[in-house]
Formats: structure tokens, sequence, C-alpha cells
């Protein structure tokens, strides 16, 4: 670290080589290190990469576990974290935060989508367009949608269900609405026009014993829960609910 080093050379004699830290420097590329079989753990953060197709001198390498690329201006790349899990699967850790297993799915789905994701996002295009096509085209905020109080849109993550409900809703505020999400994940309620809204552990805890939620999930120590009451008052301002929830799968 803080050599002044521009590229990375002289080390294919360090054969059994696992952890390389040659961070606040000047590399622009990882070539170079496409022998190190054994690297388990790599630092490259605080240097001068642009260009996210360099981690393709690292990407067959098996122990890689521990990946550190933060602050190389590729990193300020929209969905830096989400394709570099994509493309190093053996990954563990990165940039200091534990991979989860919704975010190797999330990758997953997003770059390299199985069949069955494919045609979850096929049939969700489809619930849109019948939507739009259901709409009375004189009065745009009126649907013909006769006794339908709640809409439930299910499929796996990353397959744009609630790019389409908060579409909708946009479009359509007097019909459509969607509940508000009670969390403990402090970092999804900082933006200002998501439906999340904080709560801390405790009461979390106290309102799933007390039956306050129609759905929980759980990750990573994070709890999400959709309440009845947040649905009923849509239900009461005469608009239908809209509900966006993932199909749990192990990879």
């Amino acid at each position: 670290s803080y050599n002044n080093i521009t590229q990375i050379q002289n080390i294919t004699s360090l054969e059994k080589l696992n952890y390389f830290d040659i961070s606040h420097n000047r590399i622009t590329s990882l070539c170079g290190l496409q022998k190190s079989l054994y690297l388990n753990t790599l630092n490259v953060s605080y240097n001068n990469i642009v260009d996210l197709e360099e981690i393709k001198y690292i990407m067959d390498l098996p122990f890689m576990t521990n990946f550190f690329m933060h602050n190389n201006p590729v990193s300020n790349e929209k969905d830096f974290r989400k394709k570099v899990i994509f493309n190093l699967p053996t990954l563990k850790i990165l940039d200091g935060v534990l991979i989860t297993e919704i975010e190797k799915i999330n990758s997953l789905n997003t770059f390299q989508p199985p069949e069955f994701v494919v045609e979850s996002i096929a049939q969700i295009n489809g619930f849109y367009k019948s939507m739009l096509l259901n709409a009375n085209l004189h009065s745009p905020d009126k649907f013909f949608i006769d006794n339908i109080c709640l809409i439930i849109l299910c499929s796996n993550p990353s397959c744009g269900k609630q790019k389409y409900i908060n579409k909708l809703i946009k479009e359509h505020p007097n019909v459509c609405g969607t509940p508000i999400v009670y969390t403990t994940d402090q970092e999804l309620c900082k933006d200002m026009d998501s439906n999340y809204h904080y709560v801390g552990v405790n009461t979390m805890k106290d309102m799933i014993q007390e039956n306050k939620f129609i759905q929980i999930t759980g990750s990573s120590g994070k709890y999400f829960g959709i309440s009845y009451d947040s649905v009923n008052e849509i239900k009461k301002s005469g608009r239908i609910c809209l509900i966006s929830l993932n199909i749990e799968t192990k990879l």
C-alpha cells in the first residue's frame, strides 16, 4: 500500500499467495493475478480501476472469498456490487460486507435468470399491461375492476414486481396503493419515497407476538412485515392494495 504502484507484476513466483493487499496505489488493471490460484483475500481498494471488465483476471481463482474494491472509479458504477457478486460466485465478503443469499439470488436473476424467472417477468409484464387495458380511458383514475381489493404479485426476486407497482400507483394514485412495510433495516428507510417504516427490533418482535402482520420475512437479522392495519387503510379508501412478495429460493 501507498507505493504509487501502477501495475501488478512479478508475483507469479509466489505460487501459494493467499493474501494480497495492494490498496492505496495507482493500479488500473488486475492483470497479473490470474495465476494466483491460492489467493483468498484481495484488497485493491483506493486505486484507479475504471472498468469492471478487470475482474475477468480473478474470475477463475477457486479460493477467492474476500474482495475489497471500494474507492475505485468503477465502484460508482450502477449495480456495481450486484455485478461483482454475479461474476465472482465464490465470494463471501465484498468490501467488508457479508454477501447474503438474497444478494446472490438477485444477481443471478438479474444477469442470468433461470427460465422460470424469465417466465415470472413475462407474467408481471402481462399483469401490468392488463391493468392498463382495464383502465377507463376517459377517466384514468378509475379502473373497471369490480370487487377486487387486494392483488399480490409473487415471484422470485429481481423480476420487477415493485417497479410496476410503483408505476401503477404513480399513474393511478386514486385507484391503487401499497401498504407500509415495517422493517428493522434503517438503511432502507432513508429514501423519503420508499414505503418502508423503521421500527426497533424489540418493537418488531412485540408486533409479531401481537399478530400485527399479514406477512413477515427475515434475512441476516433484519425483519420485514406488512401490517393488517396498513392494508385495511388502503381498502377503506376504496383503492386496490398491491403487495409484492418474493418466493424464497435456496442456491
